[in-house]
């Protein structure tokens, strides 16, 4: 390197090597050599000593700034304008809510109804698991060792059903053998011989046997229908004897009174072969209560399952599983305020977050205004038909599905999406942030050029959603999509 490129730092150094150097060579030099040196010295010296100081000077004035200097050193960063791209696109304003999928009816199977006497009430098997399908016939469930069937129908069951009984319950079982292959040949509405035929075809069917009323009443039922079959025979034998009274008389007087008696015991023999008869009329194939559950659409699906097997229930209104039935619906509360903006009819789109997935449908209806525990309820011996909006107060929001939910969709959370709003056809858009309001009412937004130079662009504005604006220019061609807009500094 030239010495020209030389630092100040080099030269001392070079100076005090020199001056070492010429030390030594006063130790050795001749006298005369020995004065041109220290004359040499003494001039090194100096040199060394301007060195010194102008290093030293050089290092200060690094250190020495003016006022203004440090003024324009301690002030804040020029500030960032910040942007935001004009977009051409569908304005939609989206009211949202959380919301749960929910079966329209929901029908619950107990362990109410005829059991054998001295049996404990128990779920013994579980044919069918949580989101299992149930068709028309189904065991369902197994409570003290007999089985739970469902059957279509509408009226829920309330009572036994025994033969020689009649009535728009015994109608709907009839109609439900029927469309099960086991049509009964009794006049509609009897329960006869015919429809305990079919009766036991059907458990046949199953696997298992169906209930007599002799199984259900047992030694009751044997007493009565022993006693009724003494009392005919007593007629009978009243009538034989009062047949060989009249044979037998020996006047006519004689023959009068014993024709009387035969009438009267004829009568009584009438009357107690009725009885017999329609008392073994009532005794048969039944169908107990607790044996069979109705459902309005089938097939059905299992919601929950309330009481596992081995599970000794607490009464016969316990609850064994709830069986869903009809369409899959989303409901949910509309807080103050968005009850105004859906309408029936909207679309809706429905997002289960957990599994990732998404729905559409349509807004049913926008109820009144609810409290927390408003629900309709009706309940008959077994079945009971629930339709509960939701846990809390609102305005009751019930969405009619497009797309087809499988029974996995039943109980989920879910967002819900209404499109409260929509433009036609794709408008300019900007956020709301960059809209500037003037004095006299007017509107513009401020386009950042390629120079970063700003231009007041006059825009009229129209639709608002989710923090964006619809703009137009008011003069054309001069906002355009993709280009830069302020929304602030920072």
């Amino acid at each position: 390197m030239g010495a020209d490129t030389q630092s100040p730092g080099h030269d001392v150094l070079a100076s005090v090597q020199a001056a070492e150097i010429l030390v030594q060579a006063d130790r050795e030099w001749p006298a005369q050599a020995r004065r041109v040196v220290r004359r040499q010295r003494v001039f090194l010296v100096v040199a060394v000593v301007a060195a010194l100081a102008s290093v030293a000077g050089l290092m200060a004035s690094t250190l020495v700034k003016s006022p203004a200097q440090r003024a324009a050193e301690q002030a804040p960063p020029a500030a960032s304008v910040l942007t935001a791209t004009v977009q051409e696109k569908v304005l939609s304003s989206v009211v949202a809510v959380r919301g749960a999928v929910s079966a329209d009816t929901t029908v619950a199977v107990s362990a109410s109804g005829a059991v054998r006497s001295g049996s404990v009430l128990a779920v013994t098997a579980s044919p069918k698991k949580a989101g299992d399908v149930v068709a028309a016939g189904d065991v369902v469930s197994e409570i003290s060792g007999r089985p739970v069937l469902a059957l279509p129908g509408v009226i829920p069951a309330y009572r036994d059903l025994t033969p020689g009984m009649s009535g728009q319950d015994v109608v709907q079982l009839q109609n439900a053998l029927k469309a099960l292959g086991f049509a009964a040949d009794d006049v509609s509405g009897d329960f006869g011989r015919g429809t305990q035929r079919a009766v036991k075809q059907l458990y046949e069917s199953r696997g298992c046997a169906a209930l007599t009323t002799t199984d259900v009443l047992g030694a009751a039922e044997t007493d009565t229908l022993q006693s009724a079959r003494a009392t005919e025979r007593t007629a009978k034998r009243a009538v034989r004897d009062a047949t060989a009274a009249v044979d037998a008389a020996l006047d006519e007087a004689a023959a009068a009174t014993a024709r009387q008696q035969l009438a009267d015991a004829k009568v009584d023999l009438t009357d107690a072969s009725s009885a017999r008869s329609a008392l073994e009329a009532n005794i048969g194939v039944m169908v107990p209560l607790g044996e069979v559950v109705y459902v309005p659409t089938m097939p059905a699906s299992v919601g929950t399952i309330g009481a596992a097997v081995g599970t000794v229930l607490s009464g016969a209104d316990s609850a064994v599983m709830t069986l869903l039935t009809g369409q899959l619906s989303v409901r949910a509360m509309l807080v103050e305020g968005q009850q105004q903006l859906v309408a029936v009819g909207l679309p809706v789109t429905i997002t289960d977050d957990v599994h990732s997935r998404t729905a559409q449908g349509t807004v049913a209806s926008v109820g009144a205004y609810t409290g927390a525990d408003a629900s309709q309820t009706s309940t008959g011996a077994q079945v009971s038909t629930t339709t509960t909006n939701t846990a809390t107060s609102g305005y009751p929001l019930v969405i009619t599905l497009t797309t087809a939910l499988d029974v996995s969709w039943l109980g989920a959370d879910v967002l819900i999406q209404v499109v409260a709003a929509s433009t036609t056809d794709a408008v300019l858009v900007v956020p709301a942030t960059a809209i500037t309001t003037h004095a006299d009412g007017t509107t513009s937004v401020q386009v950042l050029s390629a120079d970063r130079t700003r231009r007041e662009v006059p825009v009229t504005t129209g639709a608002i959603a989710n923090g964006e604006v619809q703009v137009a220019p008011t003069t054309t061609g001069v906002l355009s999509v993709d280009d830069e807009v302020v929304v602030g500094v920072s």
